[in-house]
């Protein structure tokens, strides 16, 4: 019981560390990379415009849409970094667990060495019982003392 407890428990933390990864690489890090390039197509757009002569409303308009843009890059980007130390504390989380993995090697052999034990007692127990049943020795040798 102690093995399992302390294997799922590390389990649940891989786990929450590995969903947090997956949510910081297609959330927040997509969501920005996608800003970044509109944004970049905004200022392509601004520069024909001021190359060719438009319509000052228009011009105003994408320069207001430029601002933004700028906006929601700069809170995206402030949600990237805070996404970032999330994953860096759940980094530290899992380092200060990791050494349960030794607790958990030590606890696993001591149950398998006890159910072994058990096991061979049971098996010492039965091998006089089927001298006995099956009349004379049939090849069975008595147990090594160890």
């Amino acid at each position: 019981d102690d093995v399992v407890e302390k294997l799922n428990l590390f389990l649940d933390l891989l786990q929450a560390y590995r969903d947090l990864s997956e949510r910081h690489e297609r959330g927040v890090l997509h969501e920005h990379q996608r800003a970044l390039h509109k944004y970049g197509m905004m200022k392509r757009q601004m520069m024909s415009a001021t190359v060719q002569p438009k319509e000052q409303a228009s011009v105003e308009q994408l320069e207001s849409r430029i601002v933004q843009q700028e906006n929601a890059i700069q809170t995206m980007e402030l949600r990237n970094y805070f996404s970032l130390f999330c994953l860096h504390q759940e980094t530290q989380l899992i380092f200060i667990y990791l050494p349960i993995t030794s607790h958990i090697l030590g606890a696993f052999v001591n149950s398998q060495v006890q159910g072994h034990r058990e096991m061979g007692a049971v098996w010492n127990e039965l091998q006089p019982k089927l001298g006995c049943l099956f009349g004379g020795n049939n090849g069975l040798k008595p147990p090594s003392e160890a």
